[in-house]
């Protein structure tokens, strides 16, 4: 069978995503890999589709985000495939404290600069879009202590 994308994720060095030099890298971890595709995974499983719309509404192989903040987004979409993928092979619940804050965030960081292409083919943030399907926001100042597998499941 081999490595699947979450187990070899979680092989790779993290150190080595904090260099500038390593752009390129991460690009190829983000697209190769298919996290957005593991990041999807854990919005549905954590049942998180209302608290992150962008993110949810967009079913792309690869996130776009703002040119600007493109490598930090890609390192926090790194963090939170890596969050899944571990809580998932360790066959855990959920995630409590600080790491489950970490992970929302980043999730903000990666929602408040992804990029919607049109259909006319231009660019918008995602701030300034409607998600695709309407869905509930839940109200940004509340913090969660918990992310746990959604029950639906």
């Amino acid at each position: 069978e081999g490595l699947t994308a979450p187990m070899l994720l979680l092989c790779l060095q993290e150190q080595r995503f904090s260099r500038a030099e390593f752009k390129g890298v991460l690009n190829k971890v983000v697209e190769d890999l298919r996290l957005a595709k593991i990041v999807q995974e854990a919005l549905d499983d954590w049942n998180l589709v209302g608290r992150f719309p962008h993110l949810t509404a967009v079913r792309e192989a690869v996130l776009r985000y703002n040119r600007n903040h493109k490598t930090v987004c890609q390192k926090s979409e790194i963090f939170v495939a890596r969050a899944f993928a571990c809580m998932n092979l360790l066959k855990r619940k959920s995630i409590k404290g600080g790491i489950a804050k970490k992970v929302f965030d980043c999730l903000r960081i990666m929602e408040q600069h992804l990029e919607v292409v049109t259909s006319t083919s231009q660019i918008y943030p995602a701030h300034m879009q409607l998600p695709a399907t309407p869905q509930a926001v839940c109200d940004g100042d509340q913090e969660e202590e918990e992310l746990s597998p959604s029950r639906e499941r």
